[in-house]
């Protein structure tokens, strides 16, 4: 095949619109120095486009779901390699 033509939800993958709630997970992550995982995962959830308490109740579902939870209040620069991998993963599915 030599012609073709991608979509995205029916669009145009560089419309914006297409994207919305399309999660990215890079496979070399790099997280923000000295910021921890609630901040990380709140700035995330604002491009998201989340708002309001949809942020805190989408950062419990995403948390729960990798099994990070408790590690809110820690560095992500301090994460394991695995804990970092979750991390990114968690922020992956934020949005709707």
């Amino acid at each position: 095949m030599t012609r073709g033509a991608a979509r995205l939800r029916g669009c145009d993958p560089f419309d914006p619109k297409a994207r919305r709630g399309v999660g990215y997970l890079p496979e070399r992550l790099r997280l923000p120095a000295a910021m921890t995982l609630e901040r990380f995962l709140r700035v995330h959830a604002a491009l998201a486009g989340l708002r309001g308490g949809d942020v805190a109740r989408a950062i419990e579902a995403v948390t729960e779901t990798t099994g990070v939870r408790d590690r809110l209040h820690e560095p992500v620069d301090g994460l394991s390699k695995g804990l970092a991998q979750r991390a990114g993963f968690a922020q992956a599915l934020l949005g709707k």
